[in-house]
């Protein structure tokens, strides 16, 4: 994927906004401004806690520099000097904190995160919009662009099933489809966030930094191509919680059998991202082995995957797995898998 040099052609989000920044203008923004995304960013800058801190210096200091960094999209003038893999970790860190209260899961919907989740989403769509301005997507051509995308993801070292065999529903199922892709791309803000954190202290010289670039790219237009698709069903509420039920009732469906062989890749790519995150932060080995689960049961490995996600989720805070003792991860850990 080529990187293309970023234009000053105008685009619709920008467009509508236009009037926004002239009277921002006179209140101390230069014309250059949009100040309707600044004022977006501040507000998730507040109320995320980058601007506070998280009592880790370490992260805290990135995502202070991620901050910054998204700043600079704000303005016409420096966004025209920012490099993709200068603003990629900070794009990464903003899809994963966006991920994190998607009303898709169970508990974020019982929460009603619904509204965090949009601005977040906003936030991170109108980012890539501006930072990537000649990603566009063809609704006559969906099923291809899929796969472009996905494989872009792939290319930048990130692994994602495109789900081929059901692409080709788009045009009778685009519903089980969306749902395939929702479920595929699930772990990907975390994957890419943590490769964010991995190469920040070696700055965007880092070889990996354009590959990071390319994957966020990719992501973003995976995103597009999710609304392309909500829209051809009708859903334009990106997964709101008065959609859940429908959601819940396409999932089941999904998890008949005929699709169990086809979904099961994706079941223990979760199970493996969570697996490693909770050995991190037990300093040891998981011992599934002993579960003795065979490949094809896909229930089994259905249940341990929804576990060590929840498990892992609760011991996570603002993208890192949160310091406590080994004791408290070991027996939570041990009382599931027995219960598997």
């Amino acid at each position: 994927m080529k990187f293309e040099k970023l234009g000053q052609e105008g685009v619709s989000q920008e467009q509508k906004r236009a009037e926004g920044q002239n009277s921002e203008s006179s209140e101390g923004y230069p014309k250059t401004t949009d100040a309707g995304y600044l004022r977006s960013l501040s507000a998730f800058r507040r109320e995320n806690y980058w601007n506070e801190g998280t009592g880790d210096e370490d992260f805290d200091a990135i995502r202070r520099e991620y901050g910054k960094t998204l700043e600079k999209i704000s303005d016409t003038k420096t966004l025209e000097r920012l490099q993709p893999t200068e603003a990629a970790g900070a794009l990464a860190q903003l899809a994963f904190e966006m991920q994190q209260e998607n009303p898709i899961q169970e508990e974020n919907a019982k929460k009603g995160t619904e509204k965090k989740y949009a601005e977040a989403r906003g936030l991170f769509m109108d980012s890539c919009h501006k930072l990537f301005p000649n990603v566009r997507i063809s609704p006559d051509n969906l099923a291809a662009e899929i796969s472009q995308a996905c494989e872009g993801l792939v290319g930048a070292g990130f692994s994602i099933s495109d789900h081929r065999e059901d692409l080709e529903r788009l045009q009778t199922d685009p519903a089980r489809v969306l749902d395939n892709l929702e479920a595929a791309s699930s772990f990907l803000p975390g994957n890419l966030a943590d490769r964010g954190q991995e190469i920040f202290w070696g700055g965007a010289s880092n070889p990996e930094a354009s590959k990071l670039a390319m994957a966020v790219e990719s992501y973003y237009k995976l995103e597009l191509l999710k609304d392309a698709v909500r829209a051809k069903i009708g859903d334009k509420s990106d997964a709101s919680g008065s959609d859940k039920s429908k959601i819940d009732k396409l999932r089941q469906e999904i998890l008949q059998p005929e699709q169990q062989s086809k979904d099961i890749k994706t079941v223990k790519a979760t199970v493996a991202l969570s697996k490693k995150m909770l050995e991190d932060g037990l300093n040891r080995t998981l011992p599934l082995a002993n579960l003795k689960l065979k490949e094809d049961d896909f229930e089994r490995w259905q249940k341990l995957a929804d576990g060590l996600e929840e498990i892992r989720r609760r011991y996570t805070k603002d993208g890192r797995m949160r310091s406590v003792k080994n004791s408290e991860y070991e027996k939570e850990v041990s009382e599931f898998l027995g219960k598997v």
